[in-house]
């Protein structure tokens, strides 16, 4: 079983490439891509003794999906990888986030085998990086799969939904009561922190369901004799917040990745206090998440502002 598993991984990443690699129309381009996926990545996994992580081959994918996307971008441009320049990469990391660095062990890649000359996308800022999802769709394929699979159990759901879509840490999460949800004219609200957070449909619904179906482990059936939202196994508790994160790893969920990105997310297009008034985090923290996300358009921005000053500015 073994090394089946260390046979099929590379092959199956091989023909993902090959469809990937219609999308790309100049010749020379889909050449480097297969080029840098084949012997940067696909030659050290089949050399591997150990077997392909679910993590690797995904973190793969995401480098050859960025890449491609840098292609493209600079093909509505009129320009091609081979005569882009530096002012080039440069505007498209400006973009921000974490696209432009996935795409950069094929930038170095292609200057060194001839396909693209003297450019290069800065590496992170040492101590800005968090582990975050390294695919920019993988938090809302998460979300959306949590919103519309009614064949998954209501308190995962809810609970996986807070996670990714608000950022909320498991023991908070596990802590809410119903007093903790308000209806008014139809509009449905969290209290997560000092405001009232409005629930998007279909999760207002969920949260209704839960309300309904409210039964700890203890319980033979819903029960009204207490108020939590997340009961637990002994009676009047709350379900603990290891049980309630290992039911969420159950069905995808990793709090602290899922819960960095959200909240990685929510920073870059929330101001600081409003982060921390809906989401109940510190402003502190909320400030913090804010230096975070945009650390990257920023050091991107500097960078290329001490590339364009003459070198006798300073004389």
């Amino acid at each position: 079983m073994m090394s089946s598993l260390r046979g099929e991984a590379p092959d199956l990443l091989e023909r993902w490439l090959t469809g990937k690699l219609a999308e790309v129309e100049d010749p020379t381009e889909r050449l480097a891509v297969r080029g840098y996926m084949t012997w940067t990545h696909l030659r050290r996994l089949r050399a591997s003794n150990a077997p392909t992580t679910a993590h690797q081959a995904s973190s793969i994918r995401n480098e050859v999906k960025s890449s491609v996307k840098l292609l493209h971008w600079l093909n509505r441009r009129g320009q091609r990888l081979a005569n882009c320049t530096q002012t080039d990469i440069d505007q498209w990391c400006l973009q921000g986030g974490r696209m432009p660095l996935r795409a950069r062990g094929f930038v170095l890649w292609s200057c060194r085998h001839g396909y693209a000359t003297r450019v290069d996308i800065p590496p992170p800022t040492p101590g800005t990086d968090v582990a975050t999802y390294p695919d920019d769709d993988t938090r809302w394929v998460l979300a959306r799969r949590l919103l519309h699979e009614d064949t998954l159990a209501t308190v995962d759901r809810v609970a996986g939904l807070l996670v990714l879509l608000y950022g909320q840490m498991v023991s908070r999460i596990a802590s809410l009561t119903i007093d903790d949800i308000t209806a008014t004219d139809g509009v449905v609200r969290l209290r997560l922190g000092r405001e009232p957070l409005l629930l998007p449909s279909p999760l207002d619904v969920l949260i209704f369901e839960l309300v309904d179906r409210r039964c700890g482990n203890a319980s033979l059936g819903h029960t009204d004799d207490h108020r939590w939202l997340f009961p637990g196994g002994m009676p009047g508790r709350p379900m603990s917040a290891a049980h309630l994160g290992k039911r969420l790893r159950a069905v995808g969920i990793a709090g602290r990745v899922s819960r960095n990105t959200a909240l990685m997310e929510t920073a870059a297009t929330m101001p600081a206090k409003a982060m921390s008034e809906l989401l109940g985090i510190g402003v502190t923290s909320a400030t913090r998440w804010s230096e975070l996300a945009s650390a990257s358009r920023a050091d991107y921005a500097a960078e290329i502002s001490r590339r364009h000053i003459s070198p006798h500015s300073a004389e």
